[in-house]
């Protein structure tokens, strides 16, 4: 949800968090994420912690642990579990944003 391709923005370039909510929502509600429950859950947890903190914060042990049920101390080396679904899911926002999410004001 980095790039605004609208006045959305702030002056500062970033978007509203309304608009970024707006996105996301539309983004759960596509055909493209029907079938892909760990995916919306995994990009959901994704804007909304960067919405509610500093996105450097946020760290693949956490995503693990909320999101997959890992425990904290989990290893990501030896569990790419956090990783392989990002790839997943930036290949499905891809998609989304091709056919659907064209038009799309945020992304």
């Amino acid at each position: 949800m980095a790039e605004n391709t609208t006045s959305e923005a702030h002056p500062n370039g970033t978007i509203s968090r309304e608009a970024a909510l707006d996105a996301l929502h539309r983004v759960l509600g596509s055909h493209a994420f029907a079938n892909a429950a760990r995916l919306r859950e995994l990009l959901s947890f994704v804007v909304q912690r960067t919405l509610d903190s500093d996105p450097g914060r946020l760290k693949e042990q956490e995503v693990g642990a909320e999101v997959y049920g890992r425990e904290l101390s989990y290893d990501p080396h030896n569990d790419p579990v956090v990783r392989v679904a990002a790839r997943q899911l930036r290949f499905k926002l891809t998609d989304y944003y091709a056919v659907e999410g064209q038009a799309d004001p945020v992304r």
